[in-house]
This record gives structure tokens, sequence and C-alpha cells, in this order.
């Protein structure tokens, strides 16, 4: 006998239920393995591609920028960097942007006029410094001593700008009548020096590049502010601070005695642009990059003016970026976190009570389908089932008008019966699987039906027959 093909082995195994069965078994698993190989399950910031408003180059926005951008990278996310003039542009920047989301996230001072729609995502934790840089500090003894001086304060739009004119401007100190002059940070340093500038104002980190090397290198002397806790009480968002002697140079001891500066609050601010996602993968690289930034904020109230954003706030309130924030991003972007919770109660509750009200309906037509079964006992005795009465042979009794009208109304009551538990079982109440009690309950009634319809038309051939038999034949001859 010959030996068949490996083709019609195959087809012989092929036509076998079982292993088609094996076969559809295997690839699932196998398609269910590739998909899941494929996520990537681990946190990361990959959902994190935005535009960050920083400040000029070389300054401490800037660096500041530079930090968050790299550390952003290592963990795939990307912070595009905008160089900007400071403070002032980015709100400026960053409210205007809204529309066509070219910007997301800005740097800023605390203190400025904030448009509106914007939202506070942090503070940082290190404040900046305003410094006051002169070749002679120690002619600046009171406030008077500031009156006709020339003072740089900046670039145009800058928070350095805006700080200082807030402060040298203020109804307290009109009276000075400062000349004010903006330029670049550099530009002013240098104009000091060579005796066109008598200040020049600065409002960066106390260990800034540019500050460390304006006192060391340069030889500037820091100004130790006069009355600077009187005008900080006079201003909410600027608080005093100290430079330690030697602070720049411990050996040439610069500065030569402490000193006191202003301090103001670095915020980072968002305008509304971004995912939810996004949100929480920004305050993750803020929290990596600064250790005390969830601090920072959850320390004390906001006094900043400006609405702390809803990702922020579960963030601080948290502690950090949530697990779905952190596993299942886009759900976040859906809704966050807490609103999925009360999504999925208020089903689970429509559910329950969906399942109750079901249980009260099938309760409503088997206490009604009893009833009908009871009538049926009066009328035919409690020991009949449904099938012993189709069998039935009528008597005398059932052959009445009256038993005859019983019967009926019977049958009519378990059809309008019938007719709703069917409505009630295609309605919206059950759930799946939950229409088997009502197919139950239409096969109880259904019998009981049948039974009854049955034995109606042995009724109707008995009481025919009867007549046929009273009826005469013919007439008499």
């Amino acid at each position: 006998m010959a030996r068949p093909a490996p083709t019609q082995i195959v087809r012989r195994l092929w036509a076998r239920p079982g292993v088609r069965r094996l076969a559809a078994l295997v690839g699932v698993m196998g398609a269910c393995a590739a998909v899941f190989a494929s996520l990537d399950l681990q946190p990361s910031l990959k959902r994190l591609d935005v535009t960050l408003l920083s400040g000029t180059p070389g300054g401490q926005y800037h660096e500041i920028a530079g930090q968050l951008a790299a550390e952003a990278a290592r963990d795939r996310g990307r912070i595009g960097i905008v160089a900007t003039n400071g403070s002032v542009e980015n709100l400026q920047r960053l409210a205007a942007a809204r529309d066509g989301c070219t910007a997301h996230y800005g740097l800023a001072q605390d203190g400025l006029d904030v448009p509106q729609g914007l939202s506070l995502i942090g503070r940082l934790p290190r404040s900046e410094s305003v410094f006051f840089l002169a070749r002679d500090a120690a002619s600046v003894r009171t406030l008077q001593d500031l009156k006709g001086r020339r003072i740089g304060v900046g670039p145009v739009g800058s928070g350095t700008d805006g700080v200082a004119r807030e402060i040298l401007e203020s109804p307290y100190l009109q009276g000075l009548g400062a000349t004010l002059s903006n330029h670049a940070l550099d530009e002013q340093l240098a104009m000091v020096g060579a005796g066109q500038l008598d200040l020049a104002v600065m409002v960066v980190d106390e260990d800034a590049p540019r500050v460390v090397a304006a006192v060391r290198d340069a030889h500037l002397d820091i100004v130790s502010l006069p009355q600077a806790d009187v005008i900080a009480r006079r201003l909410r968002h600027v608080r005093t601070g100290r430079i330690g002697a030697g602070q720049y140079d411990p050996i040439a001891l610069r500065p030569a005695t402490d000193r006191t500066v202003l301090r103001i609050d670095t915020l980072v601010l968002s305008n509304g642009c971004t995912r939810k996602s996004a949100d929480a993968a920004m305050l993750t690289v803020l929290a990596r990059t600064f250790p005390d930034f969830v601090r920072r904020n959850t320390d004390g109230a906001n006094a900043t003016g400006v609405p702390l954003d809803e990702s922020a706030r579960r963030f601080f309130e948290e502690g950090g970026p949530d697990l779905a924030s952190q596993h299942v991003p886009w759900a976040v972007d859906i809704m966050p976190l807490s609103n999925w919770i009360y999504a999925i109660t208020a089903i689970s509750l429509l559910f329950n009570a969906m399942g109750m009200w079901n249980k009260f309906l099938l309760w409503r037509l088997d206490a009604r389908r009893v009833q009908i079964e009871e009538q049926v006992q009066a009328a035919f005795g409690a020991t009949l089932t449904p099938r012993e009465i189709a069998d039935l042979v009528p008597t005398p009794v059932h052959l009445t008008d009256e038993h005859r009208a019983s019967v009926a109304a019977l049958v009519a009551a378990t059809e309008d019966l019938r007719a709703v538990c069917r409505k009630h079982s295609m309605g919206w109440a059950p759930d799946m699987g939950e229409e088997l009690p009502y197919r139950y309950q239409e096969q109880l009634m259904g019998e009981l039906l049948r039974a009854l319809r049955r034995f109606d038309a042995r009724v109707t051939a008995a009481r025919d027959g009867e007549h046929e038999a009273q009826e005469p034949s013919g007439f008499a001859l």
C-alpha cells in the first residue's frame, strides 16, 4: 500500500476539529504574546514633548531650562528651550501661545502681573536674589544715597527690569529721582566698571557665574540694600536674605561684610496647552532636578496669586506622580485617576441597582404567576399538573359556562403576564445572562397555556357533541 503524501497527512489532520481548535488556541496565545512583548510598561517620560520659555543665553533661567531638558532627555522626554529676554516676555509669549500651542511652559519671577489663563506648576526651591552692584558699595548707606543715581535695570521685558522698577518706582521711592536705563546684563556690568552707570541691578541665583565673576574678577561690590526689611514688607512676594562675608572669595574677603539682599521666588507657569500626562511628566522632571521641589510647594500656602494647576495639586498631594500617570498616561489624558475611580464606582453602583431592580421584577412576575397557578388549582384541584390538565377528560362541571369563563380568564391572564415577562427580558434592567430567569418563567407559563388551551379544546368538542346528540334527526310521519 502506497504511503500517503505529506500534504494528504496535513489535510487529514486539519480535518479533525480537535487539531483546528488546538491550532487556533496556539495562534491566539502567540498573538497575545506578541502584543504584550511590544508593550512598554516601564515608567518613562516619552510622552513629554514640550517647549519651555527660559531667558537670555548665559542667564540663570536658561541654565535652569538646560538642566530640566537634560533630565528629561535621560528618560526619553524632550523639552525644547526657547531663549527670551526674561520673565515679562515669558508671560506675554506664554499667554499669546495658548491659541496655537507654540509654547507650553515658562519661567517667571514671582510678583509680576500674570495674564489670565496661566496656571502655576510650582515654585522652584531656590529663590533668586536681587543684587545691586556698584564700584563703591559703601557709598550707599541709606535709601537717600540712591538719589539721582544712574541705575541699569537689565534688558527690556526681563524679570530684572520688572522687579527693579517695581522697587525703585514705587510710591515710597519715587522721590529719589534715580535714572533707570535698560541694558544687557553683561553690558551694564561693564558700564558700572567704566563709571557710565552707578549701579547695576541683577535678579539671579546667588551662585550664578555672572555674579561670581562680577564680584571676584571685576571687583564690583554688593550693595547691602538699606531698609531692605521695610521694602520686603511692602512687597508680598519679596523677602530678605543674606550674602555671607567672603562668599565669593574667602581669601580676599569678597564681599568684605555680610550683605542684605532681597529674595524672590521663581515660578514655573503653564498655559494649559499640554495633556495631563505631559504636566505630570514635567512635574516629575522638576522633582528629579530639584529634590526639595515637592517640599517647597507643600510647606506653605500658594501666595503667588496665580491659581495652582490641577495636575500640580494632585502631584503635591500624592508626593509625586501617581501610578496611572506613570504606567497608563493615556488614561490620565482622558480624565484624572480620581475621576476614573468615581466613574468605575458609579458604574458598579449602577449595575448593582440594575441587578436589584431586575430581582424585584422577577419577584413580581413570579408572585403573579403563582397567583394564576392558585386559581388553576381552585378550578381543577390542587393535585393536577399542567400536563395532567391537558389530558383531563371534561366532566359535566367543566362543561358549564361558568367554568369555561374561568378557564378563558386564566388563559387571558397568563397570556398578558407572559407578554410582560417577554418585555422585561428584553428591557434595560437584565444584564447579560440575567434574561435566563425570564425565559424560565416564560417556559412555565407556556406549559400552563398549552394545557389550558388543550383542555378548552376538549371542552368545546364535548359541548359540540352534546348539542348534536340533543338535536332531532328528522320529523316523524
